[in-house]
């Protein structure tokens, strides 16, 4: 016949809008059903179109109701969720859970921090009854400057593939110093969790190469030196490996060989090789 392959649906008394997606998946299926039962039992009374229209006026009427109980749904799960600013201890928590269940898959983590650009916006939440928008790092101090950047931290399992944000700051501008105090409090939560980071990534920006030192790593020392590219768990003393991310890095080898005008001279030196291979 042409149709697209549905089940029927079946009413549920403790369902809310259980009825309107029964009635609205039989008119869906109007001809499948008047087919199959001619089929069936040729015999079998079946519904006028009187009846038919019937079921579809009923389901107009109840579509409103729908969507105002989809939306209040939402409304009271997105309430239920504690999305403040700052470490996220539902997130935790589960984690935490998850750990005792699983320590090999979820036991040994890479903690990831990025700091991204949002757009200057204040606005009424109607929530908490309070104004969002402005800096804040989660410890419920008022701030008055409008956050330009949200710095978020982000779990990957070593073993399995899954990630988990949690935690998340509203900020203007962050100095290394205070970037190392949100990174050691992460570190510490975790731990006291039983989860272990084996490594941190983040990209090449002046501010995380400076916290990665005051942390205990060398990555602006002597260029004749090696670099010492991990520092001590503020918890257990264990070696966390800093890992800067690939894709920053090229840009920024990029970006310093354009001001230094030895881009181009790379780019050509680069076709000419290929073309001399070539040849």
């Amino acid at each position: 016949m042409g149709l697209p392959e549905l089940c029927l649906k079946q009413d549920c008394p403790t369902r809310w809008n259980s009825t309107f997606y029964m009635l609205k998946r039989f008119y869906e299926m109007k001809e499948a059903v008047i087919t199959t039962l001619a089929l069936v039992n040729p015999g079998l009374l079946t519904l006028s179109p009187e009846e038919w229209e019937e079921i579809k006026e009923a389901s107009d009427v109840l579509k409103p109701f729908e969507e105002v109980t989809v939306e209040v749904s939402c409304e009271r799960w997105l309430c239920s969720v504690d999305g403040k600013p700052g470490l996220n201890k539902m997130m935790l928590d589960m984690l935490e859970r998850r750990c005792q269940e699983d320590q090999a898959k979820y036991g040994c983590v890479a903690l990831m921090l990025d700091a991204m650009a949002i757009r200057k916006h204040v606005q009424y939440n109607p929530h908490n009854q309070s104004m969002s928008g402005f800096v804040d790092m989660g410890d419920g101090n008022n701030e008055t400057n409008v956050a330009t950047e949200a710095l978020v931290f982000m779990v990957v399992g070593l073993q399995g593939h899954w990630k988990a944000p949690i935690a998340y700051y509203l900020t203007k501008s962050l100095s290394p110093e205070t970037q190392r105090v949100l990174l050691s409090h992460a570190l510490e939560e975790l731990h006291a969790r039983g989860i272990r980071v084996v490594s941190v990534t983040m990209d090449g920006h002046a501010s995380n190469v400076s916290m990665c030192n005051q942390l205990g790593c060398e990555l602006k020392g002597n260029p004749q030196e090696p670099l010492k590219t991990s520092f001590p768990h503020p918890s257990t003393g264990d070696k966390v490996f800093v890992m800067m991310d690939a894709c920053h890095m090229l840009k920024l080898a990029r970006n310093m060989l354009q001001e230094f005008s030895l881009y181009h001279f790379v780019i050509s030196l680069y076709f000419n090789l290929n073309n001399l291979i070539s040849d």
